[in-house]
């Protein structure tokens, strides 16, 4: 029991450790690459249908992060990731 302890203390001190934009970046993508998956299923199939839905999250995220650097925050690849992440989460839930 002591070791299962110590294992969620890890584990939960590492999730706290991620910024908490990052969960926002996460659940963004997954949502825009679902969305952009269900709306083009009808005319592409269901497989293209996902990948267009990763695509669209990479993207959306890749055009948040430019607008960020242009308003002269710094361009963030770990939110970059996270919304791609998210983005490969939303098409694998889709493809169930």
């Amino acid at each position: 029991m002591k070791k299962l302890e110590q294992l969620y203390n890890r584990v939960a001190a590492w999730l706290c450790a991620i910024g908490s934009d990052k969960y926002v970046h996460f659940i963004v993508g997954a949502i825009l690459a679902a969305l952009m998956a269900i709306t083009v299923k009808p005319c592409v199939g269901r497989e293209l249908a996902a990948t267009l839905g990763i695509f669209a999250a990479f993207f959306a995220g890749l055009i948040k992060e430019a607008w960020d650097d242009e308003r002269e925050d710094d361009f963030d690849i770990l939110d970059l990731a996270a919304t791609s992440l998210g983005g490969i989460f939303g098409a694998m839930l889709f493809l169930l």
